[in-house]
């Protein structure tokens, strides 16, 4: 088992025998029994489902027979050389160019563009995207980031939380803003055992062997966060982290969120010097 995977079985194993705990310290055997099949019932929707409910918030459509840009021959051709099958490629409505990565595993993986993305970048920046996602895909980090994001957001259950695509108005208030506040710290300390800065250099680092020049990958990560700063995304929260440049601010509670290595640090780690 991949490292990346072992980390969110052990935080869903742990969860999971918290759960059953508490069942046989309120219900006994009984409670044993009912919190037995509903931690089981979690770990299988999360694991089965936790992508399939990330990628319904999102309006997407499949590049299958629509791509008169060859991404899908451009993906191909990376996935052949990271040696794992060829990812589906789909579309998505969102305002600023970005890119992540869903699926359980290489044959079941995802790759999402958005349309900005798609539309405006020049053709080296879209095959330095596609290059750092399938290596996303190829590293296995896609399964503990997407079933993160379940978990996350499953802990963090605040159903306007999941309304706020597209929206200015995505700060709390009230008594919800501080409940997130005091809950956001636990959802940084479960993404920081899932996915450290360690994780997203590694991603860089192979997605530059597959391009064989990292200084294109440092160029197109440079203009993604310029694009996020002018542009920005509002997005839920426990999906931030799996976009390849994390859209959130440092500002207030949101900084609990931002387990990404600043773009400065990470374009030194590629080409050693910044700025380009």
């Amino acid at each position: 088992m991949h490292r990346y995977s072992w980390k969110i079985w052990f935080l869903l194993i742990l969860s999971s025998f918290l759960i059953v705990y508490a069942g046989h310290s309120l219900g006994g055997r009984q409670g044993v029994l009912w919190t037995f099949v509903f931690s089981s019932l979690m770990v299988s929707l999360f694991y089965f489902y936790g992508d399939i409910r990330i990628s319904q918030i999102f309006q997407t459509r499949s590049l299958e027979g629509q791509d008169p840009w060859g991404i899908l021959d451009t993906t191909q051709t990376l996935a052949q050389k990271a040696r794992i099958p060829m990812p589906e490629v789909y579309e998505v409505k969102l305002p600023s160019p970005t890119a992540f990565s869903l699926g359980r595993n290489w044959s079941h993986s995802k790759i999402y563009l958005s349309d900005s993305l798609i539309h405006e970048l020049q053709p080296e920046d879209l095959v330095a995207v596609l290059a750092h996602e399938v290596a996303k895909i190829k590293l296995k980090s896609t399964l503990p980031l997407s079933m993160a994001s379940a978990l996350t957001g499953g802990i963090f259950i605040i159903p306007s939380l999941y309304k706020n695509i597209g929206k200015k108005s995505a700060e709390p208030r009230g008594f919800t803003k501080y409940l997130r506040k005091l809950w956001a710290p636990v959802m940084s300390f479960l993404l920081s055992l899932i996915s450290s800065p360690r994780t997203t250099y590694e991603i860089d680092e192979l997605a530059a062997q597959l391009l064989e020049d990292p200084k294109a990958l440092a160029k197109t990560l440079w203009k993604l966060e310029a694009y996020c700063n002018t542009r920005p995304l509002y997005l839920p929260l426990p999906l931030s982290h799996l976009f390849i440049i994390n859209p959130l601010t440092g500002r207030d509670w949101f900084k609990h969120f931002l387990n990404q290595p600043q773009v400065e640090k990470r374009i030194l780690k590629l080409i050693g010097t910044y700025p380009l």
